[in-house]
């Protein structure tokens, strides 16, 4: 006989206000069954890949905690009776209340089943650990996303490559190398960024722009002094197309005056207003 049941998904929001996150557990709640349970990630790795500054440590601690807190309530008679009329995410706040940290509940969903704890583990690898190990099927690569950058760049002066350099920023444990990079005689240090969003799955495009907001934040904290250009290559695919608008938008929502997002269709102005930049500094 099937049974009503409930559940909520706990997130890591790094930023309130950008509102970008990851789920990291899900609780599920079945009253006539008597099964309360949440399930936690162990590992972190697709939210440390999303936001690289976020403190492992203590969300790692937290989850353990608020485990052990629902496997308190799953063995106490008392507990059942005055859960009885609540549902998962009634629960959940109970034991962490909503505020304004990163940990954040999401909207209660719910349906019926004869097997609560087949739910959790669907809903667990549904929701959370599905792209946990996956690295996204690319169409294009980022080095090939910068072809069409390079090539305009040429076309413009076919010596101009010349003055591109590698260079490495950290922030902490975090390091990226930037292939593309450019330091005027005077001013910032110019970051050029190949991004292809052109991926066969269209979650992985969102969580790119995503991953890409944080690292560039982390890094500016250590090196605050550079200008990021953002070549961004879009899907082939015209069902991804709103993945891409997202992606675009995330990009551009973190109000970073020292940021560009250049789409490749606008690699010939790119090149000009680069060709320019070049000549007046020398």
């Amino acid at each position: 006989m099937k049974s009503p049941f409930s559940y909520v998904v706990l997130r890591y929001m790094h930023d309130v206000f950008t509102r970008e996150f990851v789920n990291i557990a899900v609780v599920v709640y079945c009253s006539r069954a008597g099964f309360l349970q949440m399930k936690g990630v162990t590992r972190l790795k697709r939210a440390l890949g999303l936001f690289p500054g976020m403190d492992r440590g203590s969300v790692l601690k937290t989850l353990r905690f608020m485990e052990s807190r629902f496997a308190t309530y799953q063995k106490s008679p008392q507990q059942a009776l005055e859960f009885e009329t609540l549902d998962a995410g009634s629960i959940a706040k109970s034991v962490l209340p909503s505020d304004d940290s990163s940990l954040q509940w999401s909207v209660t969903g719910g349906g019926v089943t004869d097997d609560p704890a087949q739910v959790l583990e669907e809903l667990f690898e549904r929701m959370l650990t599905r792209h946990e190990d996956k690295h996204p099927a690319v169409r294009r690569t980022d080095e090939e996303v910068w072809q069409p950058f390079a090539t305009a760049l040429e076309a413009r002066d076919h010596q101009i490559l010349s003055n591109l350099h590698e260079q490495e920023l950290c922030a902490g444990s975090f390091r990226h190398r930037f292939e593309h990079a450019w330091q005027p005689s005077q001013g910032p240090l110019h970051l050029f960024l190949p991004l292809s969003f052109d991926l066969v799955d269209p979650s992985g495009i969102v969580d790119k722009a995503i991953g890409w907001n944080g690292r560039i934040r982390l890094l500016r904290k250590s090196t605050p002094n550079f200008r990021a250009f953002l070549l961004i290559g879009k899907p082939a695919e015209q069902t991804h197309e709103s993945a891409y608008t997202e992606a675009k938008e995330l990009l551009e929502s973190d109000r970073d005056p020292e940021r560009k997002i250049v789409p490749e269709e606008q690699a010939s102005a790119f090149a000009e207003e680069f060709s320019q930049s070049v000549i007046s500094s020398n």
